[in-house]
């Protein structure tokens, strides 16, 4: 079974564990061994989003209901298999019974980019947001030399983890769909390198992503602690591997913990054995 495949099927699980018995937070407070910069968010109202139920979920798309505003709504969605693209449409059930288009909404998550553009009434609004502010003026990210390398060096010859850094982030999930809520936290996860999320990072982020929807949970916080494994006795330092440990929030004080995500990324060639 794919990793796409497991995620989906995990999430499928965990919205029904959460929608019907919720998720309980716990407190925990991050203490980093430098001062993290983080990108600020005014506190938004909840969404109104309620009574979500999922009517189908498989490997690449999703289809369920909410009620928001006193309107019952269907979703109908799908997503790419490295979770860079979302495609929503979004139905609003009529005094027929009937449920006809309200809204379009396309998801997009790139280079730490995200862009959600949202076709209504013929009208296109585009909204975006940053993911890696932070990562560019708090520290050196090195996402882009984990990539596929000579095999000159093998597995072996890695160093340990390193501690590169810590940097705390938010960002407003008001307006996503539960795929796009998905895909912001997988790429939130995986460090923005391009890395794949592991097995047990897939069950995480199933969590968070269950939570976020059926708790209603307009704004995500998190902090983030950054570790990468070179190659020894290089002159200049080549990275081979990068570890992320994430910590979701549902409060800016970061008291409401939702889950701990730990996710390692090996370059080609390189993974353990």
């Amino acid at each position: 079974m794919s990793i796409m495949n497991r995620f989906k099927r995990v999430i499928a699980f965990s919205l029904v564990a959460v929608t019907g018995f919720g998720v309980a937070g716990s407190a925990n407070q991050i203490l980093a061994s430098t001062i993290p910069l983080e990108i600020s968010s005014q506190v938004e109202n909840s969404t109104g989003r309620k009574n979500v139920n999922i009517i189908k979920l498989d490997n690449n798309s999703a289809i369920y209901t909410y009620e928001e505003n006193g309107k019952s709504y269907k979703v109908i969605e799908s997503i790419t298999d490295n979770f860079d693209y979302v495609s929503s449409k979004i139905y609003v059930l009529n005094n027929s019974g009937d449920y006809i288009l309200d809204s379009t909404i396309i998801t997009e998550v790139k280079n730490g980019i995200i862009t959600v553009s949202t076709t209504k009434n013929g009208n296109t609004v585009v909204e975006k947001s940053n993911l890696t502010s932070s990562f560019t003026s708090n520290m050196s990210r090195k996402e882009s030399n984990i990539q596929e390398y000579s095999l000159e060096y093998p597995y072996e010859d890695l160093t340990s983890w390193e501690f590169s850094g810590t940097f705390k982030g938010s960002d407003r999930i008001k307006k996503y769909t539960l795929l796009a809520v998905t895909a912001v936290i997988a790429n939130i996860v995986n460090g923005l390198g391009g890395g794949i999320l592991s097995s047990s990072a897939v069950t995480a982020v199933s969590t968070v992503a269950g939570a976020i929807i059926s708790d209603d949970i307009p704004v995500i916080y998190y902090t983030q602690d950054v570790y990468y494994k070179y190659i020894k006795d290089m002159p200049t330092k080549l990275p081979r591997a990068e570890k992320t440990i994430t910590v979701f929030y549902s409060d800016k004080d970061r008291t409401d913990k939702i889950e701990k995500v730990t996710n390692e990324y090996y370059a080609s060639g390189y993974e353990p054995r």
